[in-house]
């Protein structure tokens, strides 16, 4: 993973993606340029068997700060 260098609540492409199909973790990408992407964890969720994935527009403001760099 490279680094998107996110450091303000600008306008974002974010994307859901489980670490496996049938894994129990989902992780969350941010990139605001569609070429350089951060991903940190989202959820955790052991015993559980995710399968999902989305692509959005719109704003790291949603996510905790200091969530991206």
């Amino acid at each position: 993973m490279r680094s998107a260098g996110i450091r303000t609540a600008a306008t974002s492409w974010c994307s859901f993606g489980v670490d496996k199909w049938g894994g129990s973790n989902i992780t969350v990408f941010a990139s605001k340029d569609l070429e350089k992407w951060d991903g940190r964890l989202a959820l955790n969720l052991p015993g559980w068997a995710l399968y999902n994935t989305s692509v959005c527009n719109g704003t790291l403001a949603n996510f905790p700060r200091g969530f991206f760099p």
